[in-house]
């Protein structure tokens, strides 16, 4: 009987001690996969920086995207650069860039509203409205298939105003707005990896937002473009618009009464401003790793302060994997094939 009352007493601590080590084993694995992780994702992002450089129209020979029309909307490149794609009439329009192959043409009715090529791989995101549900449904460029992932239903004279998702966290915000003669307010709808819907009613008006990479930080700006974080107002930020962010999810915005001024916030803290040298900028772009000010004749990263220079006769577009991308004077879409 005592050697077994002893047996119990030493079990205890044992039991104690393998829990213990069981749980140091968890955080150090997990500490690694995020080191890792983290690692991987800043240097993708790195691939896609611009650096000092020029680019003259002989040098734009390889890649040649033609019929793409002036009226399309949303015009995006595939992170290998194998696809264009873009929404006409309502319609998604998917072409392959080498070979200027219409590759699929999506149509849906009522009418395709909003549509996100994946950052990360060939697969269209896409939403339709129709008797009072949406549905998000997508579409994947290499094998054909083509999944309704989730359908909900949304008040009465709702529309979808804007939509961010990250790849990283899975999860897709989806802005919708409601209108009722004067009454108008908005509801944001979340999307899990488990494909559960959520609401959040942010108590403003949302002219715009944006979802971090790695974390679950949702940005918006209200009606008077006030900025929030995780629907608190941050602090020492006065009417701005959102702009974009970068691979360590600084998140940039632009002073509406300062031109020259870009705050760059990370959760609801104003990490630094900025300011610009030229304000004869046309509009920003970001590629939720770098943000970019588009000029006539250039292109600065706000990130890393490099430059890249071209002709006047090309008209930026967009960026790729490894590519920049312009509308030239015949209306083609053009490519320049080197890492920029």
């Amino acid at each position: 009987m005592r050697r077994l009352k002893i047996l119990k007493e030493l079990k205890r601590p044992i039991i104690t001690l393998t829990f213990i080590y069981a749980f140091s084993i968890f955080i150090f694995c997990f500490a690694v996969i995020s080191h890792l992780n983290a690692s991987i994702v800043t240097d993708s992002a790195s691939k896609g920086s611009i650096t000092n450089t020029k680019i003259t129209s002989s040098e734009i020979k390889n890649l040649i995207i033609k019929n793409v029309p002036s009226e399309a909307e949303n015009i995006s490149f595939s992170y290998d650069d194998k696809y264009c794609t873009y929404l006409y009439n309502s319609d998604i329009y998917i072409k392959e860039i080498v070979s200027n192959k219409l590759v699929k043409k999506i149509h849906e009715q009522p009418g395709i509203k909003k549509f996100m090529l994946m950052g990360n791989s060939n697969i269209i995101m896409y939403f339709t409205t129709l008797n009072g549900r949406v549905k998000l449904k997508t579409y994947n460029i290499e094998n054909g298939l083509m999944i309704i992932q989730k359908s909900f239903i949304i008040p009465k004279n709702s529309a979808i105003k804007s939509v961010d998702y990250s790849s990283a966290t899975n999860l897709i915000f989806v802005n919708m707005g409601q209108s009722s003669g004067n009454n108008k307010k908005d509801k944001i709808y979340y999307i899990n990896i488990m494909k559960n819907v959520k609401q959040i009613i942010p108590g403003h008006l949302v002219n715009n937002m944006l979802l971090s990479n790695n974390s679950l930080a949702l940005y918006f700006e209200d009606g008077n473009n006030n900025l929030y974080c995780h629907s608190k107002l941050i602090v020492g930020v006065k009417r701005a618009h959102i702009i974009g962010c970068d691979a360590n999810d600084n998140v940039y915005a632009r002073s509406l009464d300062d031109k020259s001024k870009i705050y760059i916030v990370n959760n609801n803290k104003l990490i630094k401003t900025q300011r610009l040298n030229d304000l004869n900028f046309i509009r920003f772009y970001t590629n939720k790793s770098d943000v970019y000010v588009i000029y006539k004749n250039y292109i600065i990263n706000l990130k890393s302060k490099a430059k890249l220079t071209y002709n006047n006769n090309l008209k930026f577009i967009g960026m790729g994997g490894l590519n920049v991308y312009f509308r030239d004077n015949n209306n083609n879409i053009v490519g320049l094939n080197r890492t920029i």
